[in-house]
Parts: structure tokens; sequence; C-alpha cells
């Protein structure tokens, strides 16, 4: 039932009670009439037996659909269990009475379902997907002409036991759907049936429900109520008082639905804002389902929208994620013909840049740029110049950092489209249209879709929704004609979530509102055409003198802050797989072209596993546990194929450094470093191995030993850089440098704090605000366990219960020569809806510290009060490692091996470490974890004491690859990399080149990624060891760029970097 106004005075009840008949009669009459006659159909069964086990694809491994046994059923069967998947065969024959009329199929698991045929004229048969049905879709068409009567129909339908949320009920779904999705059989036959679909009444029926939903937005005394009630009650006037009689009155049909266009195409005003509207299916690849499920979501939304583009000129489908395609490609291979026929029509649109829509807090940079060159990549290899990529479009991704406005500049996007910045808790966003400058500068188009809904049918109150949220209405557009009032916007529409796509009436909506008064002018359209446009509006606002709205720094979202700490084991992973994935393509760049060409794939497809779990469901740890299953085997193949990749490439990397047996040491930081690594329980002191580089495992005695005592519960760590004191309560009572002020002040630090954590509404991704409310210190004491002694590591261990429930073994660490105490953390986590929480009291004051960030390739400042509503909604931020506090001569780091949630307030640091949510994972977190966080205080500022590098070396330590006593050698690296002043050039890759489909040689290349990170420019200089016939700057795209300042000449490479530049070169292997 639209929403309609409450009716106040007597003529508000009159006009109320028009619409409610209005309603009533859609309902109960035309509705109903859509389908004039109907058939049963038989039906029959095939309940495949594992719910778990990977369903069978029609035409893979022997499988076909009319080879099954069927048993056969009636409505209402119910079926189950929950992600069972059942084959039905719907039989019957045109009944003769049809004759001469449209002839449909209609048919109901109750479930997602998908129509599988046969592809016409193949020899032998191939099978394909026809159309997916759901609670939104239930006809499928038959013949492309009216029926004869009598014809034979046979359809194959795949039902998965699941709705399209998977197959549980939300807290605001009624008691009865919960108990349906509890039961053993929730699934249902609703529906098996041939059927005539009266199209008359059909187009009468958008209409008239168009001009229902239009009259229940407007105010019942205006105008425009008034000639709509006039309208339709013409309209249901000139009908036949008996629906059945409709057939035979088509003209009386035609007329009803003529009377509501003409009232429906009222010219809307001049000033109405333009809505592009473009077909879209919001298709998540994992969340309250797994990605098996994933896959058959995408055949059933895929095949619906190429029937649906068949029948719809000028309509367009944006499916938005390269990951579909392959998939669709693998398992479909008609259907993806028919997509790429569709692509290069111009009715299907491959767009938004990325394997997957990403979670952006949680992966590193460089997996930024890998999203965009593998999903790039793809849509190019697949679609040539079709695929091309002209704008990044991340919906309902949690939260936007602050240097993907370059990310996006260097791999050739221009415009960046999100709907979620309206989730905002606290702050409206204040812009639709506007300007996002990065760290570097860089600047791009940005856009948040003002109808607040990615899912949106294009009912008349999401477009009135869109119209009136839009914060730049008086952004003029530029025409062919000139400048020409009411502002463009996006509306991305059809069903999803779960997938589904628009539906026919949903397009016919767009059209009935192209130009209607009371509603913006709706066109359909492409999203990269939207976004040229749009640019084009922006230069004439320019030339008006028109101020462009501008958004410096990171697009941070007011909500779901839980999804930097939930499900920590996929956050780990996600790590280790990102920094393996470094250290292999760093070990192939320095080895053979032919060893390259061999691990190619392997590293393709490892790459390609982790950017599909980076996406915005399963990162976060927001979806169900069946999901983070599957992600954890992904991860493990992941670490197992770049363990192979080092270990092939280890004789190689031994000949660069002139030894042939023997273990050897892998630095694969952007610092020389000497560092404790272990072998076989034995901390040894190595170093200095060169950045990027590698070196002879030569274990060497430091010359300050780092020592460790326990007495009197209290445990003593020092080193020629550090002291630390802690109780046997695991607080640090003291922590200062070698002749230093102690940064323990009024407190102790490493307080571990627990919280009830019970957010109003989404559990696993929010904190709300109110969770301070209830701390509860986890201070209870503990026995020490001294473990290391120095000299080359001093390391005491606390095991302590956190709760009656809950315990944690804290290994305290300070290696020789190391300004870093690490905090080596296990936990045996058995809470529910608690967040554990370590805080750092620094005694910084907080009116003359700085709190610097860590952010992708980069870092941030930000302000260390809460004094505005924008700095208290930051409660909890996310940072890419590290997070430092300093005043004028000291300061504290912060940093974690894989935790994303800081916060600051009032001088402390704070680090959540764990959550205990219920919804949609019950068993989420629990069990066991291993983490690290460290301290790192420091002089002066925290980019001169290297705090970036410190937190590289946590989170990629040394790597000893092989065994045994090395011979002597030397240490190696492929190049050297210096920076004049204190600019601070960092590695992001150094790896093989990307296969290119316009430039098929260009993959014997090798690209080295750098990036400015501490915010100075200045002139850098790579000295390559490798020989290289040439050097010449690219995009993130690998193709050629020009670079102010860049020059090469024989060995050495030189150019200039501004403050957090990124860039990439390409070099030729001599």
């Amino acid at each position: 039932m639209p929403h309609v106004q409450t009716p106040v005075t007597p003529q508000d009840h009159d006009a109320f009670l028009a619409f409610r008949r209005f309603e009533v009669y859609l309902r109960d009459v035309v509705e109903p009439a859509v389908y004039p006659d109907r058939e049963p159909a038989s039906v029959g069964v095939c309940l495949l037996d594992d719910p778990e086990a990977p369903p069978p694809i029609p035409g893979r491994d022997g499988f076909a659909p009319d080879l099954l046994e069927f048993t056969p059923v009636e409505p209402v069967t119910l079926w189950g269990p929950r992600w069972a998947t059942a084959w039905f065969r719907l039989r019957a024959n045109v009944p003769p009475r049809f004759a001469g009329r449209t002839v449909v199929a209609r048919f109901s698991s109750g479930t997602e379902a998908l129509v599988w045929t046969t592809v016409p004229l193949a020899s032998p048969p191939r099978w394909t997907p026809l159309q997916g049905l759901d609670l939104n879709r239930d006809r499928v068409g038959l013949f492309p002409a009216s029926a004869r009567g009598g014809e034979p129909v046979e359809l194959f339908i795949e039902a998965a036991c699941n709705h399209p949320f998977g197959v549980t009920g939300f807290e605001w779904d009624p008691s009865e759907v919960h108990a349906r999705w509890n039961s053993p059989t929730p699934g249902r036959l609703e529906r098996a049936e041939l059927a005539v679909l009266d199209t008359h009444a059909l187009a009468l029926r958008d209409a008239y429900a168009f001009a229902v939903g239009l009259l229940a937005e407007c105010p019942f005394d205006s105008a425009r109520f008034a000639t709509l009630a006039h309208a339709l009650a013409r309209a249901t006037r000139s009908l036949p008082p008996d629906p059945a009689l409709w057939p035979a009155h088509a003209d009386a049909v035609d007329r009803a639905a003529g009377i509501l266009h003409d009232a429906l195409r009222v010219p809307a005003p001049g000033s109405a804002t333009h809505a592009v509207a473009v077909g879209h299916a919001h298709l998540d690849t994992a969340w309250l389902w797994p990605i098996r499920e994933t896959k058959r979501k995408l055949l059933r939304t895929f095949s619906n929208q190429l029937r649906i583009i068949d029948r719809h000129p000028g309509y367009v489908f944006l499916a938005s994620q390269a990951q579909h395609y392959a998939w669709a490609e693998e398992l479909a291979p008609d259907l993806f013909d028919r997509i790429a026929r569709a692509v290069r029509e111009g009715s299907w649109e491959p767009g938004g840049a990325m394997w997957i829509e990403p979670d952006v807090n949680n992966a590193d940079g460089e997996s930024l740029i890998r999203q965009i060159l593998a999903g790039t990549r793809y849509w190019e290899s697949r679609f040539g110049d079709h695929g091309r990529q002209s704008f990044l479009y991340l919906p309902d991704t949690f939260g936007f950092g602050a240097s993907l406005p370059q990310i996006m500049r260097l791999a050739g996007l221009s415009t960046f489209i999100t709907n979620k910045l309206h989730w905002n808790q606290t702050n409206p966003f204040p812009h639709t249209t506007w300007l996002w400058r990065g760290i570097d500068g860089s600047t791009v188009l940005a856009h948040n879709t003002p109808g607040k809904d990615y899912n949106a049918t294009n009912t008349p109150r999401e477009l009135r929704r869109g119209e009136s949220s839009h914060r730049d209405k008086d952004l003029q557009r530029h025409t062919p004609d000139g400048p020409a009032p009411g502002a463009r916007w996006l509306q991305p529409f059809g069903f999803g979530d779960g997938g589904g796509g628009p539906t026919e009436w949903s397009i016919r909506y767009a059209q009935l509102a192209e130009s209607c008064d009371g509603l913006p002018r709706v066109t359909l359209g492409r999203a990269d055409t939207f976004g040229r446009d749009l640019a084009k509006d922006l230069d004439l606002a320019r030339e008006q003198g028109r101020e462009i709205p501008v958004w410096d720094g990171e697009l941070y979202l007011e909500l779901h802050r839980g999804t930097l700490t939930t499900h920590a084991a996929v956050k780990r992973a996600n790590r280790l797989a990102e920094e393996s994935l470094k250290a292999a393509e760093l070990a192939l760049a320095c080895g053979t072209p032919n060893a390259r060409d061999a691990a190619r794939a392997t590293l393709d497809h490892a790459w390609k596993l982790t950017l599909l779990n980076q996406f915005h469901d399963i990162l976060p740890g927001s979806s169900i546990g069946w999901v983070y299953r599957d992600t954890a085997r992904e991860h493990d193949a992941v670490l197992a194929a770049t363990a192979g990749i080092l270990e092939s490439s280890a004789d190689a990397l031994r000949r660069r450094v002139g030894v042939t047996s023997g273990a050897i040491v892998l630095n694969t930081t952007s610092r020389p470093a000497h560092a404790v690594v272990e072998t076989h329980g034995q901390p040894l002191l190595v170093g200095p191995v060169p950045a990027m580089g590698v070196a002879p495992l030569a274990p060497r005695t430091p010359e300050t030993p780092a020592r460790a005592k326990v007495a009197a519960g209290i445990a003593t760590l020092s080193n020629n850089r550090l002291r630390a004191t802690i109780d046997h309560r695991g607080r640090i009572l003291a922590l200062s440098l070698h002749n230093g002020p102690d940064l323990v002040r009024d407190a102790p630090m490493n307080q571990l704090v627990l919280y009830e954590d019970r957010p109003v509404m989404w559990d696993a991704w929010d904190i709300d605000p109110s969770y301070a409310e209830k701390p509860q210190p986890a201070d209870a004491p503990g026995e020490w366990r001294l473990v290391h002694d120095g000299p080359a590591r001093a390391a005491v261990e606390l095991t302590r219960p956190l709760t009656p429930r809950s315990t944690i073994t804290q290994r305290f660490t300070l290696d020789a020569d190391s300004p870093r105490l690490d905090l080596v953390t296990t936990v045996e986590w058995r809470e529910s809806h608690a967040l554990l929480r370590a805080l750092m009291p620094t005694g910084l004051a907080p009116g003359l510290s700085t709190l610097t960030t860590a952010c992708h390739l980069g870092h941030l400042t930000r302000p260390t009060h809460r004094n505005t509503s924008h700095e208290r909604a930051r409660f909890e931020f996310p940072a890419q490692g590290w997070v430092d506090l300093s005043v004028p001569g000291l300061g504290l780091a912060l940093m974690a091996d894989a935790k994303f949630g800081f916060s600051h307030a009032e001088g402390v640091l704070g680090l959540s470490l764990l959550r205990a949510p219920t919804h949609p994972d019950p068993d989420a977190d629990r069990g066991a974890h291993r983490f690290t966080y460290s301290l790192v205080p420091h002089a002066g500022d925290g980019r001169a004491a290297g705090v970036a590098h410190q937190c590289d070396l946590l989170r990629a330590p040394l790597a000893v690859l092989g065994e045994g006593p090395a011979p002597a050698g030397h240490t190696w690296a492929p190049f050297e990399v210096a920076c004049d002043g204190h600019a601070d050039a960092a590695v992001a890759a150094f790896k093989p080149a990307e296969p290119d489909p316009f430039n098929p040689g260009a993959q014997r290349r090798l690209i080295l990624r750098l990036y400015e990170r501490a915010g100075t420019p200045g002139r850098c200089t790579v000295r390559w060891n490798l020989p290289v016939r040439s050097v010449s700057p690219t995009n993130l795209l690998e193709r050629p760029m020009d670079l102010p300042g860049f020059s090469h000449r024989e060995h050495t490479t030189t150019l200039d970097l501004r403050p957090f530049q990124i860039v990439t070169l390409a070099a030729d292997p001599a």
C-alpha cells in the first residue's frame, strides 16, 4: 500500500476515500485481470540429497535435468530443507481455448529458481539458463507469437531453498516468516500453471498503479491530486464492470489506459530535476548466502535481463562486478555470448571498474589498485573498447579512503558513484554532486545518488524522494541548446542485494515518468554517459561563476564501525594474503622470464581469490558463517600458492646473493631492515637486509642485548632504545625511550576493557556510540612466564582470565635494537555481545598534540578534539596499521598487524580487538585468536622516527626461505630507491606486468610502484641492479603516461614526487 498522508479536514477525508477506492480497485479488479484464464500444469520434483553439496550444473559432468527421475507433486507441496536444491519439471499442453492469445507459464517454488533450456539447433544439446524466478517474478514467456492451441510445454526448473535474502528473516519480518524459514520444509510449491496474459490489461495495470502511487504523494488539496483523481475515476468508469469481459473489449481497456497516460503526460515544470534511470541488480557477492548461491543468483539475474533487453529497446542494464561475468562465462558460456552481444549493441553496460565491489577500510592500497586492474583488464579482454572503464561504482561500501581519488585518476576513472553516504547516522552528507579531493590533491567528480536506494523500482514515491533529497538542485544541465534548469542525477533501479534486477513494470514506470507533473523528468540511460554529462554540467557551472563544492579527504561513513573489527580471522587472513602476494611477486620479478611465465596463472588465481574475499560483506565480517568457512579455505589456498612460488624462487634468489644453499632472508619492506627472525623457535638477529632485497641468513650478536626479568609480579624489558615495566594484570606501568621521559603519566597503558556491545540495528556491522557507557576493566591478575632473556629477544608472557569464559595470553616482546614493544596476543574468546578494546593513556595534551593515522598509501592528520558533531561521530575510525599521537619532541605510535578500528579521546589511544555479534553469524569470532599490536615511543616527529617502517616490519616481518647455514655471500636488491630532503618513497609493489589485450608484449615488463608516504615533496632516484633496457612511467593500468620531471639514463631513473604521489614505472628487462 502506498504511503498516503493523514486526512484532517472533511475535504481531506473525501480525497482519502477516493484514493482508497482506486487502490482497492487496482488490487481487486485490475491486477487479477492481467491473467484472465489459467490451466493447471502437472509437476514432478527431484530433490537432491545433500543441501551443502555443490549443485550440479546442466551440461557438466554428464548432468542433464531431463534424465532425472521426477516424483509427481501438487500445489501446495512443502519441500526443503534450507539450502536444498530441487529440480521441478512442469508439463502441460496449451488448451484449445487459449488459441490466438498470449500464453505464459507461471511457476513459484516459494524460493528462488531458474528455468533452464537447451540452445536451439545445438548438437549435441547444450543447456543454458532461460530466466530466473523469485518473489518478484513468476511469469515465463513461452512463444514469440500468439498460441495456436495444443502446443506441448515442458520446463525444467532448478529451485534453491532460500529466498532472495538467504534462509532467515530480518528482525522486522513478521513471526510467520521466521517460523517458516526455521521449519524443515520452508519451500512451497505455490503455483504451476499455464495462463493467458492480457497485454492490454497489463498496460492498464502499470498506468493505473503508477497513477495511484503518484496520487498518494500529492497533497489532498493540490490541483495535481484533483486532476489525477478525476482521470482515475474516468478510467475506472470507462471499463466494463465485469473484468471477465475485458479481453473481448480490449479497446475499452486501451481507452482507460489512454485516459491515465494523458493525465500522467502533463509536462513536468522546467525546474524539475532530470533523473537518469539505469537498470541494475545490486548482487552481493556473498552475504546472507554463500558464494555457491551467488553463482546461481547471477545466472538468474543475467538471464532475466537479457530477456527484458530483447523486449525493451532503449533499456540498458548495468552489471558492475567483473567476477560475476567470469563466473557466468565459466558456468553458462552461451549466456555469456549473449551478454557480449548485448554489450556490443549498447544495451548492457559492463562498468564499475573493480573485480568486485570491495570493502575499502580493511583492504590495503595495493589491493584497491589490483581490484581496478583485474576488473578493467577482464572487461577489456572480453569486450574490447566496450570494456573500457570511466567510473568507479561502489554503492554499498562502508566508507571510502582518502587515497581513492588519486587511484581513480591514475586508472583513467573520472567519476565516483555511491549511495552509501545517505546512511550517515549523525551528519547528513551535504552534497549530491561534488569534487572529491584526495590526500595528494587529485580530484574526481563524485555523485551520491539522491534516491537513497540502489534497489529502487521507479515508483512515484522513490522518484520524488530522489528529487527532494538532491542537495544541488540549482546545478544547471549542459545541453546542445544551451544551459537548462533541472539538476541531473542517477537513479539505479532494480531488485537487488540478492539480485534479480529490474522488472518490466519498473522500466515502464520510468517511461511513464519521462515528463510527468509532480515528478522529476526520467530518461533511461547509461552510467558512463551520465558521468560524462555530469562533468559537462560542472564545466558549465564554472563558466557561470558558481562555486563547486569540494570534499577533502576520506568519505567517512558514520555507521557500520563494527566492520573494522568483526570476524577478526578473515581480516588477518586477508592481511597475510596481501603480504604473501607482494613477496611472491617480488621473488618472481627477481627471477627469470620463464619462471614468471610458469607462475603467472597461479599468481593470477591467488590474486583473484584475495580480491574476491575483499567483498564488502565478506572482509567486513557481515556475512553468515558458511561464507567464512569457504573464505578460510580460499585464503589457505592463496598462502599455499604463494609459498610454492617462494619455494620455487629460492634458488634464483640464492644466486643473486652468491650462495647455492642454506637459508636466505627476504625483506619486502621499503627500507633496509635489521630484525629478529625465528628458526626452529630460536630468535636470531639478522641484517641489515636491503629494502626489497635478500641476504644470506647470517645471525649476529647485538651490541646491546635485550633483557627481561620478572620480580614480585612485575616484568621489565629493556634494550638500547626502550624500557618497559608491566604489572601482573598486563598493564604497562612505565614506557620510556633510553634516557627519555616516561610516556606513562596518570594511568597505565594497555588497559584491556570489555564493553557491552548491543547495537540498536545492525549487529555485525555497528558499534553504537552508547557502547562506552558500560566499561568493565578486564584486569584480573595472571602468572608470568619468562620466555627469552636475550641477547636477541627479551620476552615475558602473561596468561590471565578476561572473564569466567575467556582467557588471554600476552607475550610482551622487545627485540635487540628495536624501537617497538610488541604485544603478541592469544585469546580464547567465548563471549556474546561484548567488545574488547585496548586503551593507551599517553598523558599527551590533546590541545598540543597531533594525531596522524595511516591510510592507503599515505597518512591523514585527524583532529584531537571532539568539538563538532563530525568529530564526535568518528569515535571509531579506520587506519591502515598505525596511529601516532605526538607533541613537539615526543610521541607514541600504536600499531597492529591486522586490526583496523582505532580511537582517540583526551590523549588516550584505543584499539578495538574483538567483537562477538550474533547476527548474521551466531558464532562470529568465537574461538581462538592470535594477533599482535605494538607501541613505538619516539622523540620528535613520528615520520622521522620511522613509524611507518616499523609498522611495515610488524605486518611483513623478514621472511626466512630455506633451512640450514648459508655460506658467506652478499646482500642484493633489484633496485635502490633514495629521496632528497624529507620525502619518503615507499614501494607498493614490484611485480611482473599484467597481460594487456591492447598490447600483447607488455607482460614481459616489470612493474615498480612507488608512493611518497611522508607528505613531503622530493626528488627520487631509482638505481637499478637488475639489468633493464628502458624504463617508462605508466598509469595504474600499466599503460604509458606523461610524468613531469621523469628521466632515465643507463641504470638510473629520476623523478619528482609530490606529497603522497603514486608513481608506476615499467621496466623492460635486458
